[in-house]
């Protein structure tokens, strides 16, 4: 089976890099990447409430303060209260911007700074590879044969594949990992726990808010091996005991998870206490209506397409236990093997050290405790898909052995003849390395093919001059124009962008030479309750409330965004299109920008004056096509006749695939403002026909756009329709729409 252990590792590397492959969102990088910049100049060391920690990380050029340059909105800091009164009286929660992220943040900046973004992906990769060979070497510390190891393993990376990205949790997870590799050794040497415990929570209280798990992983399996320890001595010989030593050693280990975190970092014992008043507060019930945070078992949102194959994944730790539990009460164990005078359980391997795997004749519930934490948390929040399946796959690698032991050892193998095993026992093992082989060739063309299809394929999605890193945080996505726009016009004040788009703002703005501060501060962004008091995040879904909802007057939302001094309205229509067109249709907000983001401006607030004081031929636009359709939808809806005349015209002589929804939005509005009913049908009819015949050609480039085009020029086609009461023409554009979504569907 050698060959077969080894093709198997080879598979769960290669389904490492396939879980990576993947292009995702990139606003927590490029969030990353603004702080780390901010910390490695020196603006923060004139920020009052500095701890004495930071002052000691001024000496090695890392400048941190508990004030955020990012946004107006963000924790203010007081200096009247600390971690412990905090927690005690959450009204005292004026402690500023608590970064538990910092170092993280630093290493990707100033791995970006010295080799480029790119780098960052290969860091990243890095760190998936060696999570890989954690959850592989727990597995096979466990006693697990190595083939069921890899296996597992690599099953349980790909159902994380959708929540691995470039963020700083990516090492936080693989401290987990290592964390559990830790506590699969300690009890062969229990000098293992104390002499990696403090590296392992030195570097993980400062590179994630995570580093609370391991407290909590170490506070179980204290408890549990103390209540243990104590049925042991009264009957429950069934149970696991430890010895005093081990027992001494994991308390230490405990004191030193909590010591750690509250000592050696930045922002001393509010590290420690921030994740502990997040979680148990009032911020983390309303934090957790986010996406990313919501249950499991909600319909749709992040991650959605993990639930199924999670689902298994639990549905097999269940059976596997409940099988091995079967034998355990019906006594159906292998033969005890009497080794330096400990009963033991003769194993079908060893593990890396040569020495027997766990006793299935005795119960340990410390990883039974540690699993069910971890697997409740994930279906509370779904973002912990990815921790519990790398911390429960080597426990269930190592229960399905037990069970499949239980079944094949003491039950069919003993039915079996010697001839008959000598003979087909050669073919199994073949069997399994034929399996295996194939597998990982599989496996490897289908990361090859998608890792081409994604980062080097030219002709795809419009991205021939993006990088590697570009790709993978899928950065069509962010306002690059629109961030352009802001710039070459020196505009100021605070933007509402959408909650992915804050990083991106704030990372490419050239920040203030004697401040560090973005020119434009954002309203908003991904670090969530890191840096937002819950009632900033209230106001911000009120905004969005009204927003969407249809019955909500717009004097509504120009007098909310004007009390929460917000200047620029930074969205991308297509994700917030009422949001856009609530704002197109007021007086106080005009359209200066138009690309996949479109930029608003408001008339009344004095930052804006230089965009109003500047005639429109003066504005610094990134091309001719972006000049052209701003300048028609400032025009559009002009009291001067002729101006929203020549707008509508050059509107509908625009061909532009991505402007597509907005545009037939704005000129069907407007058309039917004029009474130009004519003109309008005329003109939705051409389009159709355009995006019929590129639909046609079945063009790689761009397919999704072509057919939410389409689906657009016959929805306004059958509006028209309904109002000329036509029932043939809303029969045609209905089905065509229809047919229009579900090949949209399936290309998605």
């Amino acid at each position: 089976m050698r060959w077969a252990s080894i093709g198997s590792l080879v598979l769960a590397l290669v389904a490492a890099v396939h879980s990576l492959d993947k292009p995702v969102g990139g606003g927590d990088t490029f969030v990353a990447m603004a702080c780390g910049r901010h910390m490695l100049n020196t603006w923060p060391q004139n920020d009052p409430n500095r701890t004495w920690q930071m002052k000691c990380l001024d000496l090695l050029g890392i400048h941190i303060s508990k004030q955020d340059p990012f946004s107006p909105n963000s924790r203010a800091h007081t200096g009247a209260s600390d971690g412990i009164s905090r927690l005690l009286d959450d009204t005292s929660a004026q402690i500023g911007w608590v970064n538990q992220n910092w170092l993280t943040h630093v290493v990707y900046y100033f791995v970006q700074s010295q080799w480029g973004p790119n780098a960052i992906v290969a860091l990243v990769f890095v760190q998936i590879i060696l999570l890989v060979l954690a959850m592989y070497g727990t597995s096979r510390v466990l006693g697990t044969h190595p083939v069921l190891s890899a296996v597992v393993v690599t099953y349980g990376l790909l159902i994380s594949r959708n929540f691995i990205d470039l963020r700083p949790n990516t090492t936080s997870i693989l401290l987990a990992s290592v964390l559990m590799l830790v506590l699969a050794c300690w009890k062969h040497k229990p000098i293992v726990l104390i002499s990696c415990i403090t590296p392992i929570m030195l570097v993980w209280s400062n590179v994630h808010g995570g580093f609370t798990f391991a407290i909590m992983v170490l506070a179980i399996a204290l408890t549990t091996y103390i209540v243990q320890n104590f049925l042991h001595r009264i009957g429950a010989k069934w149970l696991v005991a430890i010895s005093s030593r081990q027992l001494l050693v994991l308390a230490g280990g405990f004191v030193i998870s909590i010591v750690v975190p509250a000592v050696f970092s930045p922002y001393g014992q509010e590290n420690l206490f921030h994740a502990l008043h997040i979680a148990t507060g009032e911020d983390g019930k309303l934090w957790r209506l986010v996406s990313e945070w919501q249950p499991l078992y909600f319909p749709g949102g992040f991650g959605k397409s993990a639930k199924v194959p999670y689902m298994i994944f639990l549905g097999l730790l269940a059976c596997a236990c409940i099988v091995s539990g079967t034998g355990f009460l019906l006594k159906n164990s292998p033969p005890e093997l009497e080794t330096s005078g400990a009963p033991q359980v003769i194993p079908p391997t060893k593990h890396l050290a040569g020495q027997l795997k766990y006793n299935p004749l005795r119960i340990d519930l410390a990883p039974v405790g540690i699993a069910l934490m971890v697997i409740s948390m994930s279906i509370l929040s779904r973002r912990f898909v990815v921790l519990a399946s790398v911390i429960t796959a080597p426990y269930l690698a190592a229960v399905l052995q037990q069970a499949l032991v239980m079944t094949w050892g003491n039950g069919l193998q003993d039915r079996l003849s010697d001839a008959w095993q000598k003979r087909w026992t050669p073919r199994f093992h073949g069997a399994v390395l034929i399996t295996i082989t194939t597998a990982a060739l599989a496996m490897t063309i289908v990361t090859t093919s998608s890792i081409w299809n994604d980062y080097f394929r030219a002709s795809l999605n419009d991205l021939e001059h993006y990088s590697v890193f570009e790709r993978k945080v899928s950065i069509t996505n962010q306002p690059i124009e629109a961030i352009q726009f802001l710039a070459s016009n020196d505009l100021h004040g605070t933007v509402l962008t959408e909650w992915v788009a804050g990083g991106y703002t704030v990372f490419h703005q050239t920040p203030d030479p004697k401040t560090g501060r973005p020119r434009c501060q954002v309203f908003i962004d991904g670090r969530a309750q890191a840096a937002y008091e819950t009632d900033h995040y209230r106001r911000w879904g009120q905004l969005w409330a009204i927003a969407n909802n249809s019955q909500a007057l717009i004097k509504t939302l120009n007098r909310s965004l004007s009390q929460l001094n917000v200047n620029l309205v930074m969205l991308k229509y297509r994700k917030s299109p009422r949001f856009c067109e609530k704002l197109l249709a007021s007086p106080n907000w005009l359209p200066v920008f138009i690309s996949n983001y479109m930029v608003f401006a408001r008339l009344d607030a004095p930052e804006n004056h230089i965009l109003f004081d500047t005639p429109g031929h003066k504005l610094v636009y990134t091309d001719q096509s972006t000049r052209q359709i701003s300048q028609a939808f400032q025009n559009l809806f002009s009291p001067d006749t002729e101006k929203s005349g020549w707008a509508l015209l050059s509107l509908m002589n625009m061909t532009s695939d991505r402007h597509a929804l907005l545009v037939h939005t704005a000129v069907y509005r407007a058309a039917v403002h004029m009474n130009k009913t004519e003109d309008l049908a005329a003109y939705l009819l051409r389009e159709r026909t355009v995006y019929q015949e590129k639909i046609r050609r079945n063009d790689r480039r761009g397919r999704l756009l072509h057919l939410s085009a389409a689906i657009s020029a016959c929805t306004r086609l059958m509006n028209l329709a309904k109002e000329l009461n036509n029932a043939d023409d809303i029969r045609k554009y209905r089905d065509e729409v229809t047919g229009y979504r579900l090949l949209a569907h399936d290309l998605k």
